[in-house]
């Protein structure tokens, strides 16, 4: 809050609670107070304007679990199929899609394979393996081919 026209504004401390029109009294005397307490002085006849309101909200943390909640009732996980293109194979190939909430920890699927979630989508190339470990995550051990590659480019990045 400031006087109006004043360059210097200074925080103002404000009681919990709720803020309506009948508040205007509290507030101009919270400056005040304010104001006195850092320029031991008080100007009644300058209007006051507030340039900035600040909240700090706090709660509870929430209890957080990691563990994956598999479904209640076990249903297929695969839901379609779509053609996908690969390097490995450029004509494309039927592939199977898969409901990422409807996969348990422990089960293991072949790529290729496409795992759809609501946040995203998650292409495994062909001859992958594709674990879900116990957080619901994906870990994938790419093909041999795809290994041997990675590690070719690898050793010509290094030279």
């Amino acid at each position: 809050m400031q006087y109006l026209g004043q360059m210097h504004d200074i925080a103002v401390p404000v009681a919990l609670g709720n803020l309506g029109p009948s508040d205007e009294g509290r507030l101009r005397d919270a400056f005040y107070a304010q104001y006195k307490e850092l320029f031991h002085r008080v100007v009644t006849r300058i209007p006051i304007e507030v340039l900035t309101w600040r909240v700090t909200v706090s709660a509870a943390a929430p209890h957080i679990n990691l563990r994956h909640v598999a479904p209640a009732t076990k249903k297929d996980a695969r839901k379609a199929e779509r053609r996908a293109y690969f390097v490995e194979r450029p004509e494309g190939v039927l592939t199977p899609v898969y409901d990422h909430y409807a996969l348990y920890p422990g089960d293991v699927l072949r790529g290729p394979a496409i795992i759809e979630e609501r946040e995203s989508t998650f292409v495994v190339g062909p001859d992958a393996r594709i674990e879900i470990n116990e957080y619901g995550n994906l870990v994938v051990e790419p093909s041999k081919e795809e290994r041997l590659s990675a590690t070719a480019n690898k050793v010509v990045e290094d030279v």
